[in-house]
């Protein structure tokens, strides 16, 4: 949690050449927090989904990342596919959406 006189600091040494694998760009994404298996506290980041700008705005991203709090390092989930090997297991592009953690688990509703 947040302290009264907590500050912004930088996550990674010095410049984006240390960010390693990471997430494109994107606007009206959804990020969300969550529980760790190895954790009683929230300290990791779910990216879902956005939109980069291309195809004149058309090009909904279905892609999904954590953010490790404690490591600043990004894993990808769900890659970026212009069509998903199994449509049952991830929901379609979208940007503009809602998401939340569910209290009692690591899960993420879109």
């Amino acid at each position: 949690p947040l302290r009264r006189g907590s500050h912004w600091h930088g996550l990674v040494g010095a410049g984006r050449a240390n960010i390693g694998a990471h997430p494109i760009a994107r606007t009206r994404a959804t990020l969300s927090s969550v529980t760790l298996s190895d954790s009683a506290h929230p300290v990791g980041l779910i990216l879902f989904g956005g939109n980069d700008g291309e195809n004149d705005g058309e090009n909904y991203l279905d892609d999904e990342w954590l953010f490790d709090t404690r490591t600043a390092a990004w894993t990808m989930l769900l890659p970026h596919t212009a069509q998903a090997a199994d449509a049952s297991v991830r929901p379609d592009g979208r940007f503009g959406h809602s998401a939340i953690t569910h209290k009692s688990s690591s899960e993420v509703v879109i």
